[in-house]
């Protein structure tokens, strides 16, 4: 029930997020900003205390064997424990995309795209994680497909370049923390 609690909060807060007339407020300084930051917050909560959510569920079905729904349990836990971070990634786009005018907020998103990029996949190798990286490398490639479309549609000629330099900048970034540790060539 209180996932369901959650889930209706978040989707009211994106419903206010998105109420909102485009390019005519500063971003994250709204009051649909403020329940954003809250159902923010509360999500984290939830997933600081994983723990007990597993625990709760496993005492709520007493009646079955646990290997029925032991699977589904990794699930709800993996749900829990990535709810803030899908939700505060949601959030942030649905902020940018809205601020300022169409050239700002195309290149703010496609900054943001990139240095999350970045830092999923620096994340992603620290921990030996390959779906972090290739969520990672998913996010450059969205950055450099914002930069495109961006510079074909709003940019002028200074932030075409800007945008250009930043997708670059970052998906070099990435090209370097996707090779090979340890191989080096030698030359004779």
């Amino acid at each position: 029930m209180g996932g369901a609690v959650l889930i209706f909060a978040a989707t009211l807060s994106v419903s206010s997020l998105l109420e909102r007339p485009r390019f005519q407020f500063t971003p994250f300084a709204t009051e649909a900003s403020l329940t954003a930051l809250l159902v923010t917050v509360a999500q984290v909560v939830v997933a600081r205390f994983w723990w007990w959510v597993r625990v709760a569920t496993r005492a709520s079905i007493v009646d079955r064997p646990e290997w029925r729904y032991v699977g589904w349990l990794r699930y709800v836990v993996r749900g829990v424990t990535l709810a803030p971070w899908v939700w505060a990634f949601i959030w942030v786009v649905v902020e940018l995309s809205m601020a300022y005018s169409a050239s700002t907020a195309t290149l703010l998103l496609v900054t943001y795209f990139a240095a999350t990029g970045v830092g999923c996949v620096a994340v992603g190798r620290s921990r030996h994680s390959a779906r972090l990286r290739q969520v990672g490398l998913g996010l450059a490639l969205a950055a450099a497909a914002t930069a495109l479309y961006g510079a074909t549609t709003y940019f002028d000629f200074g932030t075409r370049i800007a945008a250009y330099l930043v997708t670059s900048a970052f998906l070099l970034g990435i090209a370097y923390w996707y090779r090979r540790p340890g191989l080096v060539t030698q030359s004779s």
